[in-house]
């Protein structure tokens, strides 16, 4: 299980919140931590079949996270993993492995060198293109250089632009879709990112009961409203769905955001951003875990939430 420990406290350092290291196969980052990143496109109106969807994620055993994404109708998803060892010379391979493995058996498409590299540096730029560097290593000083970052406790700004991040609550299956259709429609630039970091069974399980001897020890009438189900075929994560959206001015920016929170109010959703905004937008980074770690443990009736593109709840 991944040890949840922040790299650093210091917000404003990017590289040091940036997990990314060095590229030793053409599809897959090795991170500082020495866990292993890949990441998979996909059309945003792909239909993921729920049985097989659950089995190959029910395999993947311990230490893995998941973050997918609609980049204003791009779908991407990146899979992280934190070996057991560390030391383990044979772990990146096996990664990569696992990694073929899903794109033969769910429609996904690899990100292999400067695509993989590209997506990565989206995450952290806003309208750039970045050539492949000859040597793929120090991937989290690399990446950043020539962009400008100004983080603060309630601000960031990229590159000129200033960024928000929002926290939405729920998975949002049913207005999915229509969410993306409205920002299309205002013309607000988006990354609608979901992190799931996956719990085995027996994690699960000692979570759960840290939470009732905790938290619930002393709120007993809240505790019966904890509908927590030990069956391995729901699977059990942390989860945070984060949506972060940008402008040209600030003002500009402050009116999308309101915009957004009406609309989600209206559709019986809530949304929020008084968490410390830096944290919120390294959360969703593919493969930093090590961010916005109240990230509350849910459990997923149907993984194909998670993979949610331009149409809503699945059928």
């Amino acid at each position: 299980m991944k040890t949840f420990q922040e790299y650093q406290v210091d917000l404003t350092r990017l590289a040091e919140w940036l997990p990314w290291a060095t590229m030793p196969l053409a599809g897959v980052v090795e991170n500082k931590d020495h866990s292993f990143l890949g990441a998979f496109s996909y059309p945003c109106d792909a239909v993921f079949d729920s049985a097989c969807l659950s089995q190959q994620l029910q395999a993947l055993g311990s230490g893995w996270g998941i973050w997918s994404e609609n980049r204003q109708g791009r779908c991407y998803a990146a899979f992280s993993w934190l070996p057991q060892d560390a030391s383990d010379d044979a772990a990146g391979h096996y990664f990569d492995r696992v990694l073929t493995t899903l794109a033969e058996q769910l429609p996904l498409q690899r990100l292999y060198a400067g695509e993989l590299l590209q997506y990565l540096f989206e995450s952290i730029a806003i309208k750039k293109q970045i050539a492949f560097p000859d040597i793929p290593m120090y991937l989290d000083t690399l990446l950043p250089l020539g962009q400008t970052y100004k983080l603060k406790p309630q601000e960031i700004n990229v590159d000129g632009y200033p960024v928000t991040v929002l926290a939405l609550n729920g998975f949002l299956e049913e207005c999915a879709g229509r969410l993306y259709s409205f920002l299309r429609e205002k013309a607000i630039p988006f990354r609608s990112v979901r992190r799931f970091l996956l719990l085995t069974a027996a994690e699960a399980d000692e979570e759960a009961n840290r939470y009732m001897a905790g938290w619930c020890k002393n709120h007993k009438t809240i505790a019966p409203l904890l509908a927590y189900e030990a069956n391995p075929q729901k699977p059990c994560g942390f989860y945070a769905h984060l949506l972060v959206h940008w402008s040209t001015e600030e003002e500009k920016l402050v009116r999308q955001s309101m915009l957004i929170k009406e609309f989600l109010r209206a559709q019986g959703q809530l949304a929020h951003c008084e968490h410390a905004q830096p944290e919120l937008w390294f959360a969703a980074i593919p493969g930093n875990f090590r961010a916005y770690l109240v990230a509350p443990m849910l459990q997923i009736d149907d993984l194909r939430v998670l993979f949610l593109g331009e149409e809503g709840a699945p059928v």
